[in-house]
């Protein structure tokens, strides 16, 4: 297709869903090649090329948001698509399945029905048959060939894994692909790994701790809110919030959440302190940071590209020497050597074992797979099985148990596959009609004789079958289909005798299809039975759901109007802004988000400090300064939860007292037990 395009002054494009897999499709068709990702995000070329083929690799993968993202780009640019992939694997981590629902409706298709990449007997049958939804036959297939090995206990598994692999020659473990389900038993495999080949001596003495950072799994929408984030967390956004003080790419590490105002505090690599609301930069990513021990010989792989460093994510390399200050030489995969430091917080993690999902699209020799019951399922267990080209074994707690989970289906779903729900449901009284239109088509020609004459023509074939496979009465078959030569008495029918046999088996035969109409007819109406009740259900679910939400509310409202009708009385009783001419609806978070605005510094207690000198500067009294402080400060918050609200009011009074004393020594102010703070 490639040559063809070219031969034609067609422009061909590869895109991928990671930067590594862009990688090897362009090695492989030698074209140029980027990211999904990174299209999207790149500008429209302002002069558009009026002949462009683009080939979309792993489309399954495609979230609905991303493809038609890709689509209108597409038509923007007048190029051609042709999406590649298998409906039967893993789909997008996001919302929506577009790849299938583009076949559904209609989109021209290929298929490749013939399996290119096991080259064995056993691994293509199984292949095959799973593709096809026989599970349970291409899981026997496996027993059979001996790869499956079932061991109860988790640990044990896992160290079998790890004796396994060990026993490979060099050769055959760098051709060799682990895989598990999920993160967590991908660390938990990679450490026992690790300590095999420690104690081995392939693999060096850890000399150096890294900060990895690995991203968060929370949606866009859920990385608005500040719920979602722990202290030690890192925010690096995607582009610039000049608004906000934050820039693209630049890692801030947060200090502390502030829930109640929405807020989080966050630090800068040069150490500066600053207040953030996550739901006014929605373009962001979020990492968690984990400690990676580190030694010669390790095997790791970056998880964010760099251009300017020559970094893709997904790519390998081995780490030949470090030094305890993280200073380390390491070899990629195309055998390029270089001086790198991997101290403070880096874009890396280990690359012993990958995860089921990140290695869609992958191929290799040999496969050692640690199957986990709660993320196999139909989707997963396809591309865990074909990924191998020679050999394959699966760590396995019970096969009874995989055939069960193995048939289950994940598979992303969209809101479309409901409609049928509501339109394709068939009556009882409109299936009934449509058999009887299937028989009336029937009935309109003798039934009898449309048996007789398949059964008639059958017999003919057989009969003249067996006339040419004859040796000792060879004979022709003239064009009209009719023998030359006389058929063997032995051989030769009564017509009136096969014309009684044809007529009792067109009885038998209407009287299977009559039940079997009514099979299916039961089935179908069963079906939508189920369907209908499985409707009702969801409704009755989502009207009690939102019961309790009205409620909810309404508790929340009360509450709220309860809660500031108290401030507010407590405050007009104890007079606390009545000398000064401050009103007591004052909404003091509302004065820091004013002066905290733009304010930077390098902890948090200076922070403080410098917006009380921003409302001093502003005519606010010092008494307005300590209330602000408790309204909105995470310092003041924190000894609050930890040492008690008198240890948090003497910090507001004391740096109130602070700011005014050192702005203006001139004037006294009221001693501390004067100033009096509410809740």
């Amino acid at each position: 297709m490639k040559q063809i395009a070219q031969a034609q002054g067609i422009r061909v494009r590869g895109f991928a869903p990671s930067a590594e897999a862009a990688h090897g499709l362009g090695q492989a068709l030698g074209i140029e090649t980027e990211t999904m990702a990174a299209l999207l995000a790149s500008q429209a070329q302002a002069r558009r090329e009026l002949r462009q083929l683009w080939i979309i690799d792993e489309a399954g993968l495609l979230s609905m948001k991303d493809a038609h993202a890709l689509l209108t780009r597409a038509t923007a640019e007048q190029a051609r698509v042709v999406l590649v992939g298998d409906t039967k694997q893993l789909s997008a981590v996001e919302a929506g399945n577009p790849f299938k629902s583009l076949q559904a409706g209609g989109i021209v298709t290929a298929y490749l029905d013939e399996t290119l990449r096991q080259r064995t007997r056993e691994l293509k049958t199984v292949v095959q048959l799973i593709a096809q939804g026989k599970t349970v036959q291409g899981i026997d297939v496996l027993d059979d060939a001996g790869c499956l090995q079932e061991v109860e206990n988790t640990d044990l598994r896992r160290e079998q894994l790890a004796q396994d692999y060990l026993k490979l020659s060099l050769k055959d473990r760098a051709n060799t692909l682990l895989l598990a389900g999920t993160n967590q038993e991908r660390l938990a495999l990679t450490q026992t790994l690790r300590a095999a080949l420690q104690a081995e001596g392939r693999l060096g003495q850890d000399t150096f701790t890294l900060l990895g950072l690995r991203q968060k799994n929370i949606t866009k929408a859920q990385a608005r809110y500040v719920t979602m984030y722990q202290p030690g967390d890192v925010l690096v956004p995607t582009q610039d919030y000049k608004k906000q003080g934050l820039f693209k790419g630049q890692q801030y590490s947060v200090v502390s959440v502030d829930r109640e105002n929405q807020r989080l505090l966050v630090e800068t690599l040069g150490g500066q302190v600053m207040g953030v609301e996550p739901g006014r930069c929605p373009l962001k990513s979020i990492y968690t940071v984990q400690e990676i021990a580190i030694a010669p010989g390790d095997q790791l792989r970056w998880t964010k590209n760099d251009r300017a460093a020559k970094k893709r994510n997904g790519q390998r390399f081995t780490v030949e020497q470090i030094q305890s200050d993280g200073t380390a030489r390491i070899v990629d995969k195309e055998g390029q050597a270089r001086q790198i430091n991997l101290s403070g917080k880096q874009y890396v993690d280990y690359a012993w074992v990958s995860t089921t999902y990140s290695s869609q699209g992958t191929t290799a020799e040999r496969v050692l797979a640690l199957m986990d019951s709660s993320t196999t399922n139909r989707e997963s267990f396809y591309v865990t099985v074909s990924r191998a080209k020679h050999h394959l074994t699966l760590y396995i707690a019970d096969k009874a148990e995989l055939m069960q989970q193995a048939q289950t289906s994940k598979a992303k779903e969209n809101a479309s596959d409901y409609i049928s729900l509501f339109q394709g449901v068939q009556t009882y009284a409109q299936t009934s009609q449509t058999n009887s239109q299937i028989f009336s088509a029937i009935n309109g020609r003798n039934f009898e004789q449309q048996v007789g004459e398949r059964v008639g023509n059958r017999v003919a074939q057989c009969l003249a079958a067996s006339a040419v496979g004859d040796n000792r009465n060879k004979s022709t078959i003239d064009a009209t289909g009719t023998r030359n030569s006389t058929i063997d008495p032995g051989d030769s029918y009564n017509a009136s005798e096969l014309g009684r046999q044809i007529e009792s088996f067109a009885q038998t035969a209407r009287g299977y299809l009559d039940q079997q109409a009514i099979l299916e007819c039961a089935g179908d109406f069963a079906n939508a039975a189920e369907s209908i009740n499985q409707g009702l259900e969801q409704l009755e679910r989502a009207v009690e759901n939102r019961t309790r939400l009205a409620a909810a509310i309404d508790g929340l409202h009360q509450t709220i109007e309860r809660q500031v009708g108290q401030r507010q009385s407590r405050k007009l009783e104890q007079g606390i802004d009545a000398d000064r001419g401050i009103s007591a609806k004052v909404n003091y978070a509302d004065l820091w988000q004013r002066y905290s605005q733009g304010v930077t510094t390098r902890n948090a207690a200076q922070l403080d400090e410098l917006i009380g000198r921003r409302a001093l500067a502003d005519g606010q009294s010092r008494k307005a300064i300590a209330l602000m402080l408790v309204a909105g400060s995470p310092i003041v918050r924190q000894i609050y939860q930890e040492q008690g609200k008198a240890k948090a009011l003497h910090y507001a009074n004391q740096t109130a007292k602070t700011v005014c004393t050192r702005l203006e020594p001139s004037v006294e102010y009221p001693t501390q037990s004067q100033i009096e703070i509410g809740d």
